[in-house]
């Protein structure tokens, strides 16, 4: 029967089975000191009981150890892969999401931007509001200096924002337009933050001697949809640079 298991051990070994390559030895070994421990016994060669079988565990120790370093190796190969697999799939989503050239979120994170602060308000019952921010003449700054200044502005308007936020969701919608989403904030305290916000733009040195001043409007949610609460926020802000801009307007001044 043994030589049946080595038969078969051994064309496990011939298709390829690293474990069973390991397990031969201790096989083959157990099957000769049993032998042995026959005719020893059968023959009397020792004036007492004498068994070299016992020895033979230790072979089989070998390859118990052999097979939980195996097993240790195939689970830090799987936590490397699954790690590997996580930093993709964080790159990726960087990828899509993520504004190359400001770091902020891009408008294709937007609706779920605004699904997730909708959520957290309605979780919560604390006020939701927007502020859409426009760089006043950015197109004269790209006009003037060229795109590579453009980015740099865009790039030092993004920090000095990110430079106030907390929780906020920070996000460029487009061009020079950003949104932040302020869970927590009532209308007026979101004007006041806007207007803290674009005090600190003005004052920032965003490029050599360039003064850089931002148009901002500030809407309240409802509990309506999010295009409603878009498009007050964009009209708020059409009217601080129609008139005079580097200003702040919220969706209550409009209706004045």
């Amino acid at each position: 029967a043994e030589l049946y298991v080595i038969y078969t051990v051994i064309r496990s070994v011939m298709d390829g089975n690293d474990s069973c390559r390991i397990l031969l030895l201790p096989v083959i070994a157990f099957t000769v000191l049993g032998v042995a421990d026959g005719i020893i016994d059968h023959f009397r060669y020792l004036p007492q009981s004498t068994y070299l079988t016992t020895f033979g565990m230790f072979f089989f120790a070998i390859f118990v150890l052999n097979l939980l370093w195996r097993s240790m190796k195939r689970e830090k190969e799987v936590e490397t892969m699954a790690d590997r697999l996580k930093n993709e799939a964080v790159a990726a989503e960087r990828r899509i999401y993520v504004d190359a050239v400001t770091g902020c979120y891009n408008r294709s994170r937007f609706d779920i931007s605004m699904k997730e602060a909708m959520a957290l308000a309605e979780q919560t019952q604390e006020p939701l509001t927007m502020l859409l921010f426009d760089i006043d003449f950015f197109k004269r700054v790209n006009d003037k200096y060229g795109h590579d200044v453009g980015d740099i502005v865009l790039r030092g308007f993004a920090e000095t924002v990110r430079s106030v936020l907390d929780r906020e969701q920070f996000i460029r919608w487009g061009g020079e337009e950003f949104v932040v989403l302020c869970v927590g904030k009532s209308l007026d305290e979101a004007t006041d933050f806007a207007n803290l916000i674009r005090r600190r733009v003005k004052s920032a040195t965003l490029y050599d001697d360039l003064t850089i001043t931002c148009s901002v409007g500030v809407s309240l949610w409802h509990h309506d949809s999010a295009e409603a609460f878009f498009k007050r926020a964009d009209l708020a802000t059409y009217k601080s640079k129609t008139s005079g801009r580097n200003r702040v307007t919220n969706e209550r001044e409009l209706e004045n």
